[in-house]
């Protein structure tokens, strides 16, 4: 009989079966270069920190072609990271449609524009945006989100991915189904399945995405991975779709090494210890507002906010309540963010929902608790990772506080060992190549 040593240098029976067709595979996650290009700065979330992490841990395989398609306001030079093959869209100015977008809602009718707050620098955005837009409408030959459009028809891949239910993700499918090839969608979020995604709504996400497309998009798509089990639930009961429970992923080798090496950031260098939390500057989901009201609420506790740009009007807020213990930091490096997780001791999540917070896994493998207002409380409970308030901020502030001075070393263990177990990166990415192929495989005919 036959054997071969694998990467761990173990014997390992050989397969009676064929080896595996090699599959071309396409991520698009427009927002996700500063993820795979930790030089750039930028704001990044979960749903890039996923993608990316499973991008390159695909590509090592030998029968995977991976491509990846991200936006960026310059040139990009370098075409392949880790593997991947970057496939970009050069785009100008949607960082400054982004920031104006926050502060400013179109209209359909007079006086068309609706502002939400006014900052100085709309006074030089708007003049370039007012020259920009028709020139944009005259080029741009699919304006309509369920038309297929370039790049993505013109990928060479079998199957192209997107993550997140917004119209970009509509566009793709339509893109992928266009050119006779399957779309996942990997859901980034609860708020993804929205039950105000119907065919003939009028809802608006705060990100500017129409319910009726992003309904389309979850009709649409070929296959559906979730991130938890009532998402599970939810994507049957509301949209009569099943999906394919995969669990986010962590590099735990990576984080590891990263925990004892990585360099601080400087803004933190001065602080031994703090109460951790990180998100977008975005009060509707990621709510820093309700981080400020418990900051205040434990005066003698120093806190790091991670405050990614989002809503600049909500960002001068912040900034200009935080009480004296609140530290904020608006960009961190991915890399160096496991030296930030060194030296909490406490993760704070604000969050009015979520689909499955990276952020909860780095803190479990640190041995970092949680203190969550009310999300996660399936994952918290199992994992034994940290508390839910219940809504609470007074039951909030009390779990940090214990948490803060009473440190449950079994807990921490036993938190570590579930993540192990359910998110290591090797075995979720073996569940995302298998459910690719399934993709590929049961490609309806159109």
């Amino acid at each position: 009989m036959n054997y071969s040593v694998d990467d761990s240098g173990t014997e390992s029976q050989n397969s009676q079966e064929p080896p595996a067709k090699t599959i071309r595979v396409c991520f698009v996650v427009l927002n996700a270069f500063p993820a795979i290009c930790p030089d750039v700065s930028g704001a990044i979330g979960g749903i890039e920190t996923r993608a990316w992490m499973l991008a390159r841990t695909l590509a090592r395989r030998p029968d995977v072609d991976m491509q990846f398609v991200v936006r960026h306001t310059g040139r990009i030079r370098q075409r392949e990271f880790d593997g991947v093959r970057i496939i970009p869209i050069r785009d100008r100015l949607y960082r400054l449609r982004e920031s104006v977008s926050t502060m400013i809602e179109r209209r359909p009718q007079f006086p068309w524009l609706r502002f939400h707050g006014f900052s100085p620098a709309l006074l030089w955005q708007l003049p370039v945006l007012a020259v920009w837009w028709p020139w944009r409408r005259l080029m741009q030959r699919t304006p309509d989100p369920l038309q297929p459009s370039r790049p993505y028809t013109h990928v060479d891949a079998d199957v192209l991915a997107c993550f997140g239910v917004n119209v970009t993700t509509a566009t793709v499918i339509a893109s992928a189904h266009a050119t006779g090839r399957p779309a996942m969608l990997f859901l980034g979020s609860d708020a993804d399945l929205d039950e105000r995604y119907t065919p003939t709504s009028n809802f608006v996400t705060p990100y500017g995405d129409p319910g009726p497309v992003c309904r389309w998009a979850i009709d649409q798509a070929d296959a559906i991975v979730v991130q938890t089990p009532s998402q599970q639930r939810m994507l049957r009961d509301r949209f009569g779709r099943e999906g394919t429970l995969i669990g986010n992923p962590i590099d735990l080798d990576e984080w590891d090494h990263r925990l004892t090496s990585a360099q601080i950031p400087e803004g933190l260098a001065s602080l031994d210890r703090y109460v951790l939390w990180i998100g977008r500057a975005e009060g509707t989901h990621k709510r820093p507002q309700l981080l400020v009201e418990l900051a205040q609420r434990c005066p003698e506790l120093p806190f790091v906010m991670i405050l990614n740009p989002r809503d600049t009007l909500l960002e001068q807020q912040i900034r200009r309540t935080a009480p004296p213990n609140v530290t904020i930091v608006d960009w961190v490096p991915f890399p160096r963010m496991p030296a930030v997780f060194r030296n909490a001791a406490v993760l704070v999540n604000t969050s009015s929902l979520e689909g499955f917070s990276n952020a909860f896994l780095q803190a479990a493998a640190s041995g970092v608790p949680i203190a969550a207002l009310e999300v996660a409380r399936e994952f918290l409970e199992e994992s034994y990772a940290g508390e839910e308030a219940q809504g609470s901020m007074e039951r909030l502030a009390e779990i940090v506080r214990q948490q803060w001075n009473d440190r449950d070393e079994r807990r921490i263990c036993h938190a570590r060992e579930y993540v192990e177990e359910h998110h290591a990166l090797p075995a979720q990415s073996d569940l995302v190549d298998r459910a690719i192929r399934e993709a590929v495989e049961q490609q309806p005919v159109r």
